[in-house]
């Protein structure tokens, strides 16, 4: 029964996809009544949502009030912090977007690939010294977090802590999470506001090659970012650049090592790389929903959805809608014209996706490749209690 789904249980976390069916068949604008929102399925109309963000924005409309309510006391020095490109709307998010993109044109993130290979081998070492490891925390997550870090210019005596500060920051970003969980990643949030703060203050009028030091020299069309824009873009890539990424790298292995026959396609030529990422993207979403704001009161997809209402654009469904892709359950990395929107569209799209692409693409290969013997222990996954993101706390593995 639609009515009953609940996509904060056991059930949805393991396997959405049953849910995300049933959805996109009978409801594709289902109002989750226990929390207020409204879930987007089908592929068409979560495209709609990203492409149009005069109906479905970011900014809460004139008069409604956040979703959330008011933070805790001692978390209010966050409102002060200007609104990120993920939580703004056109001209903000395209005076912002346009400042930062530079730093993520192809070229820019291709100059990343041998400090990308380096670090997977030093990883993968590390691993078959100890037969037994952790794919998620040995692996997938070091490599996103080391990069962006890098990128940005955080000492690597820091990464650990950074690491563990982008951990909890993370996790918060879910409508279903508890308070606890929420808090932990509010606090997570000034200890990082804190530490760029400090560090973009060593930073300034030293110069240098990193990211923080660019854009506190950039000046484009005669604009440049205030301080506050300044640290909440830190964050932001910090944000981008590891979620999508670990997942993909741990779910996109596992995948692999779950499909002998599309293993050994891959390891036929570095050409099928980046299509098989493309692919691994497509069936398991890394990022599962995005969330907009109803600029005003609308019929949308059979639903009445009033100004200020939360719209949650499925991407985990969409990548999976028959009506766009065939086979869709299908685990296909010679899939052609393969029109995955993991990392979005329109004015949001994801501007570190070519950067997640080229570390899965190099990550992911390197491993089946030095360790032949790869193969999961789990019997049974971890998966995050959140519907959010399809992330893996775990995967316990062996290379012999």
């Amino acid at each position: 029964m639609i009515s009953t789904i609940d996509i904060q249980s056991s059930d949805f976390y393991r396997d959405p996809y049953p849910f995300y069916e049933m959805l996109r068949r009978e409801d594709p604008v289902h109002h989750v009544t226990q929390l207020d929102v409204w879930l987007v399925t089908r592929y068409d109309l979560v495209a709609e949502v990203f492409s149009d963000y005069r109906r479905f924005g970011k900014a809460w409309p004139e008069g409604v009030a956040p979703y959330n309510g008011p933070r805790p006391a001692e978390f209010a020095a966050l409102d002060d912090i200007p609104a990120d490109m993920l939580d703004s709307d056109p001209p903000d998010h395209t005076r912002l977007r346009r400042l930062v993109s530079k730093a993520f044109t192809p070229k820019a993130v291709e100059q990343q690939r041998d400090r990308i290979l380096a670090l997977v081998d030093r990883l993968i070492d590390a691993m078959l010294d100890k037969g037994e490891f952790d794919l998620v925390e040995d692996f997938a997550v070091p490599i996103p977090v080391r990069i962006i870090s890098h990128i940005l210019g955080v000492p690597e005596t820091d990464y650990v802590q950074f690491q563990n500060w982008t951990v909890d920051f993370v996790r918060s970003f879910d409508v279903t999470q508890s308070a606890e969980v929420k808090n932990r990643g509010m606090a997570a949030h000034l200890k990082l506001l804190n530490y760029f703060d400090e560090l973009v203050a060593e930073r300034r009028g030293r110069g240098g090659d990193d990211l923080i030091s660019r854009l506190l020299e950039v000046e484009d069309q005669g604009d440049t970012l205030s301080h506050g824009d300044l640290l909440a873009m830190c964050v932001l890539m910090l944000f981008g650049g590891y979620e999508t990424t670990f997942s993909l790298i741990s779910n996109g292995t596992r995948l692999m090592l779950g499909h002998p026959e599309q293993r050994d396609l891959m390891r036929t030529g570095p050409h099928l790389a980046r299509a098989a990422c493309e692919e691994l993207v497509r069936y398991e979403s890394p990022v599962q929903r995005i969330g907009y704001i109803a600029q005003h009161d609308m019929s949308f997809g059979g639903a009445e959805i009033p100004k200020g209402g939360v719209v949650l654009a499925c991407i985990g469904a969409a990548n999976r809608d028959p009506a766009i892709f065939s086979d869709p359950n299908v685990l296909d990395i010679t899939r052609a014209n393969n029109k995955q929107i993991a990392f979005g569209r329109g004015v949001h799209y994801c501007i570190g996706a070519p950067l997640a692409i080229l570390e899965a693409s190099i990550a992911i290969p390197r491993a089946l490749e030095r360790m032949p013997d790869l193969h999961i222990v789990d019997t049974e996954l971890d998966w995050a209690a959140t519907s959010a993101h399809r992330r893996l706390q775990s995967l316990t593995a062996r290379s012999r």
